[in-house]
C-alpha cells in the first residue's frame, strides 16, 4: 500500500474517532467510554505505521503488542460497563442524548478501522510470502 493512502487512512481515521468519541461525551454530560482508546491511540498509530512495515520478526511481534496493549488498556477502561455496573447518567446519555445509534456508528467506526488495520498487515505479510522475501 503506497504511504499517502495509509496516512489518508490513518488521518481520517483518527480525526473521525476523536470527534465521534469527544461528541459523545455531551459537553461533559454524556459518557466518556469513546474516549478511552484515545489515550492509547499513539499505539493504534505505530501499529498503522508497521502494518505495511513489519518485514522482521521483531517488527511483527512489535505491532501486534501495540494492538493488544491498546485493546487491554480498553478492557481495563471499559471494566464497569463489562460488569453492568453503568452510572444511570451513561444510560440516559445513552438512550436520550445521543441514542442507541450513534453508540452504535461509533462503535462500528472503531471495529471497522481496526479491521482495516489488521488487514493490512496480512495483506502485506502473504504478499511477502508470495515475493519470497520472507
Amino acid at each position: 500500500m503506497k504511504w499517502y493512502y495509509k496516512l489518508g487512512f490513518a488521518v481520517v481515521y483518527t480525526l473521525g474517532y476523536f470527534f465521534l468519541a469527544i461528541g459523545s461525551t455531551g459537553a461533559g454530560h454524556g459518557t466518556y467510554i469513546f474516549v478511552g482508546p484515545l489515550f492509547t491511540w499513539i499505539l493504534v498509530l505505530i501499529a498503522t505505521y508497521l502494518s505495511t512495515r513489519a518485514n522482521t520478526l521483531l517488527k511483527q511481534i512489535f505491532f501486534v503488542v501495540c494492538l493488544l496493549v491498546h485493546y487491554g488498556h480498553i478492557l481495563i477502561f471499559l471494566r464497569p460497563l463489562l460488569f453492568f455496573d453503568i452510572d444511570p447518567g451513561t444510560a440516559v446519555a445513552w438512550n436520550l442524548k445521543n441514542g442507541p445509534q450513534m453508540m452504535l456508528f461509533i462503535t462500528g467506526w472503531y471495529v471497522v478501522g481496526q479491521i482495516v488495520i489488521w488487514l493490512m498487515f496480512f495483506r502485506a505479510r502473504s504478499m511477502r510470502s508470495i515475493d519470497g522475501s520472507e
